[in-house]
């Protein structure tokens, strides 16, 4: 049985942001546990959820910290996270960011760039992105 003890609670954070980047975990923690009640192999682990949800917040951390419009900064910390995450799901043979995770995560990380003034709605991840 999967332990998800590992997760950090953010959701209490408040800001809109932070709580789509719980909904997506909490959705990737249900599928998981869907996987296992029924008897299947999820191709990746709570460990796995939990590796992700610490690159979303550093991401998020980060543009909390940058300057707003600072396009290099924030364009950085994006491909940073896209990188991340393409690692990631590579070493869970492409299971841990399904169709039902791709446009929620990319529409996260491209609406945290838009707040912080950079992009204007087109999908900045779609350079480095292999999920």
């Amino acid at each position: 049985m999967e332990d998800f003890s590992d997760f950090e609670d953010d959701s209490t954070r408040g800001d809109a942001l932070h709580q789509r980047k719980a909904d997506i975990i909490e959705a990737m923690r249900e599928d998981l546990a869907g996987m296992l009640d029924g008897g299947g192999d999820a191709g990746y682990t709570s460990a796995e959820i939990g590796e992700c949800n610490r690159v979303l917040e550093a991401y998020l951390d980060t543009l909390d910290d940058a300057d707003a419009g600072d396009e290099d900064a924030i364009l950085a910390a994006m491909e940073f996270t896209v990188r991340a995450l393409n690692s990631l799901n590579a070493r869970c043979h492409g299971h841990l960011i399904d169709s039902d995770q791709r446009g929620p995560l990319r529409d996260l990380i491209v609406q945290a760039a838009r707040e912080k003034g950079v992009g204007s709605g087109s999908d900045l991840t779609k350079p480095w992105r292999e999920w």
